[in-house]
């Protein structure tokens, strides 16, 4: 089922509630005004002033809008189930949070050695008694880990 907008020559398209029922735009809610629509998926407007339904449809077709629709719908990324966190894995996800938390409070590299506290805090806590932060490896996760992919991340949006 093909549902178009008024004129496809037109320079101002409008968004039309009937282009939820074709089963490629299940994602399509109306936007802020009637010349944009709504992805769900993204929580990102699509204008259609110029192109309308064709571009919710290159909208869809983004690598990022698949990959979010697919780990919304059914938990899998690029169209394989979602791995299952391990023990480790969570326990190095608390370390690097940790680290974060150091760098972005801008705690002495010395007041790193959270384990005992940890420990004592959450006492249920298996990923919490794991967790091993001291001072090297807090120094050696923020200036080697943290930064270098910061400062990628942040001279990207420049």
């Amino acid at each position: 089922m093909s549902v178009t907008s008024a004129s496809s020559n037109s320079l101002h398209n409008k968004y039309n509630p009937l282009w939820r029922e074709d089963p490629r735009l299940d994602w399509v809610a109306k936007g802020r005004s009637s010349d944009e629509a709504y992805c769900s998926y993204c929580q990102c407007y699509v204008n259609l002033r110029r192109q309308g339904q064709e571009a919710l449809l290159a909208h869809g077709d983004l690598e990022t809008h698949q990959f979010i629709m697919n780990y919304k719908r059914d938990g899998r990324i690029a169209g394989r189930d979602a791995p299952t966190a391990t023990k480790a894995d969570l326990t190095q996800r608390a370390e690097i949070l940790w680290c974060i938390q150091v760098a972005a409070a801008g705690y002495p590299y010395h007041t790193a050695n959270i384990s005992d506290l940890f420990s004592t805090m959450f006492v249920d806590s298996k990923i919490a008694k794991n967790v091993v932060v001291g001072r090297s490896k807090l120094k050696y996760e923020i200036n080697k880990g943290l930064y270098p992919y910061m400062h990628k991340v942040r001279s990207f949006f420049r």
